[in-house]
Formats: structure tokens, sequence, C-alpha cells
């Protein structure tokens, strides 16, 4: 018997939508469980990368930890970023302006400011094309620090994941524990040194 069984989702997604529906769809909730690609985006709403119809993802599912690394709830990341826009107008139209995450687990924060930058219409209007306008974003205006490996993985996977393309040691995000050095006063100076240009 074959042990070496391999599915591979663009020959399902060519079979049939019915199939692809069955297989993204949660059996708990009905609703489609979350992809970080834009292979499935030509079958409709509730497929595309940073689709709004989904109201969970799987950092739902990970329970507090003892350390510090807890992951932030969307909801709370998404007030975040509500509250920065209200405070700040128009800050996700300029595609000057530049968004850190000093101490990233999950990638969500970074995430939710890719998303906004990426879907305003004044940033579609200064930057057409898609391909164009996701790598601008990436390559000049997020930035993050991650404390470990691990979280290091999970979160470039989290924001890079949808793009094969991109490499996490191409991008604007390091692994190193900000902790330290925020505690030394010496934060501004990794800053510089990691991403001065």
């Amino acid at each position: 018997m074959p042990n070496d069984i391999d599915i591979h989702e663009n020959h399902i997604q060519q079979l049939s939508g019915e199939v692809l529906e069955r297989l993204l769809g949660d059996r708990t909730t009905g609703r489609h469980i979350t992809w970080a690609t834009h292979d499935y985006e030509p079958l409709g709403d509730g497929y595309a990368y940073g689709d709004e119809t989904h109201t969970q993802d799987i950092f739902d599912y990970i329970p507090p930890q003892r350390t510090n690394q807890i992951f932030t709830p969307k909801w709370v990341v998404k007030k975040m970023v509500v509250l920065l826009e209200q405070e700040n107008p128009h800050i996700f139209d300029d595609p000057t302006k530049t968004f850190a995450d000093l101490y990233m687990k999950s990638g969500l924060y970074i995430t939710e400011i890719v998303r906004r930058l990426y879907n305003n219409s004044e940033m579609r209007r200064q930057l057409p094309d898609d391909r164009d306008r996701i790598l601008h974003i990436l390559h000049h205006q997020v930035y993050g620090f991650a404390p470990t490996r691990i979280i290091y993985l999970i979160a470039t996977r989290f924001i890079l994941g949808f793009d094969p393309s991109l490499h996490p040691e191409q991008s604007n995000f390091r692994q190193v524990d900000t902790v330290p050095y925020a505690k030394e006063g010496r934060l501004a100076e990794l800053i510089e040194d990691c991403f001065g240009r």
C-alpha cells in the first residue's frame, strides 16, 4: 500500500468548485477555512486572501501561554488599526508611511496593516498594479521583530504565506528579541542597524 499520496490544490481547483467548497469548509462553523494564498480567489467571495467574511482564524484556537508569547486576538488587532487611523486620518493613503511591530507574535497586526494599505483607494491610484503595490508595501512600509525562531516562522509565514515567491529573508522582518534592547535604551540603535538604509 503506497504511503506517498500527495494531492495538489491546483488539481482540486480544476476538478470542481463543489469539491473544493467541501474541503475548505470548517465542519464546526460551516465557514471557509482561511488560506493564505491567491490560488482560490477565482472561486469568488470568501476565498480571497484577507477576505473580511472570515470571522475566525487559527490563532483563535491557541490557548494563552505562561510566557508573554500571547497572540493578540484578531478583534483587538482590528480595533488597534481602526484607532490608529482615527488618530491619523489618511495614514493608509501614503506610500511613504512606515509601520512596525517591535514584538511580533502571530503577524496579525502587520497583516492587518498590509491589508489596509493594499486595499486603500489612494494607494491603488498611486500603485495600480496589484503585484507592484504589495511588493512596495512589503519592501518599504512594514517592519517587524519576532523574539524567537518559532514565532518568527509563524509570523512571517502568516504575513508572506500567500505568495511562494516572497521569502522571509528578503523581507523587513527579523528574528530578534527586542526586550533587552528596550531595557538598555538601545532599541533605536537596533532598528537603525537592521533597517537603516
